[in-house]
């Protein structure tokens, strides 16, 4: 879970394994806001998870320009 002054936020973020850093623009990323679009996914805190979803440019008045992953399905991956 993650929290930003101003409630710029959708509330989760993903970490990314070092190995799957992701590059938008140029820039990489070692983690990414996830807008679970209605989705319970209490039950996901701190586990390995695959997301199937669409990558989203947002913007907001305090923090610019951010990356979010709109969930289309989010699952506990298999170890």
């Amino acid at each position: 879970m993650t929290f930003a002054i101003g409630g710029e936020t959708t509330g989760w973020k993903v970490t990314l394994e070092s190995s799957n850093e992701i590059e938008i623009n140029g820039k990489k990323y070692k983690s990414i806001e996830v807008d679970p679009m209605d989705k319970k996914i209490d039950h996901l805190e701190h586990k390995t998870v695959e997301i199937t979803g669409t990558l989203q440019k947002r913007e907001g008045i305090e923090r610019g320009e951010y990356w979010v992953i709109v969930v289309h399905s989010i699952n506990e991956a298999n170890s």
